[in-house]
């Protein structure tokens, strides 16, 4: 089962992560938390899918308990990293959280969706949003992860 305990994120992305989320409620983003925290197990099993055959994919996604996926899910790649930040550092927290976004119909990844009309994408919107307080959003990078936020490295403290 996905972590998505905002705990499990370092104090400086804790924090970060909870100015995004009332940001986006307050622009009428309905965004949630969807990944915190992985094991390693996780994230060979997300790695996998869209690279390898749907019977080696939902064996890691078994072994890591994580839901089985179809062949049409198995087309897609979800990860480009086997070090991802959400894999927990030596203070064993994540670096890293992935969200999505629920409209009224269910929808949760249409990376398209534009609730309010104003000819953005809502994930472009929460993008901006992040990346104002401070995230990096892999919606902006050379192979986009729209759903991903993350601090590159922690402040001074």
């Amino acid at each position: 089962m996905p972590d998505r305990d905002l705990s499990h994120l370092t104090p400086a992305l804790y924090a970060l992560c909870v100015k995004h989320l009332a940001a986006c409620h307050a622009e009428g983003l309905d965004v949630f938390v969807t990944f915190t925290r992985r094991t390693l197990a996780e994230q060979r099993a997300l790695y996998a899918q869209g690279r390898e055959c749907l019977a080696q994919v939902n064996a890691l996604r078994a072994q890591a308990g994580l839901p089985l996926i179809t062949a049409a899910e198995n087309v897609h790649v979800v990860t480009w990293t086997l070090k991802s930040k959400h894999l927990p550092g030596p203070d064993g927290l994540a670096r890293a959280y992935d969200i999505a976004i629920r409209d009224a119909d269910g929808r949760f990844w249409d990376t398209k969706l534009d609730r309010d009309h104003d000819r953005c994408p809502d994930f472009l919107e929460v993008a901006k949003i992040g990346k104002a307080l401070g995230l990096e959003c892999g919606y902006f990078w050379k192979h986009p992860d729209p759903a991903h936020f993350q601090l590159d490295r922690l402040p001074e403290e």
